[in-house]
């Protein structure tokens, strides 16, 4: 079930690092106990609500891609 989550009130940027990976996971139960984890260590206050990560905004796909360097010149 990929649909499960959470907003998080904090004002510690680092971790969102650290939750982007849990949720990618695929157990949604997993991902919370990994989130829930961190919270507990960074000692965050955290309000726990549902949202569906099937949404476009969390969707890998919609994610810009990076932008390579352009050397000199753009082609015309």
């Amino acid at each position: 079930m990929k649909c499960r989550f959470i907003r998080l009130s904090c004002q510690l940027r680092g971790i969102l690092k650290d939750l982007e990976s849990c949720l990618l996971t695929k157990d949604s139960q997993t991902s919370a106990k990994m989130i829930l984890q961190i919270m507990v260590n960074q000692n965050v206050n955290v309000e726990i609500v549902a949202i569906d990560l099937t949404l476009p905004q969390f969707s890998q796909k919609n994610r810009p891609a990076a932008r390579r360097e352009t050397k000199g010149k753009r082609a015309k």
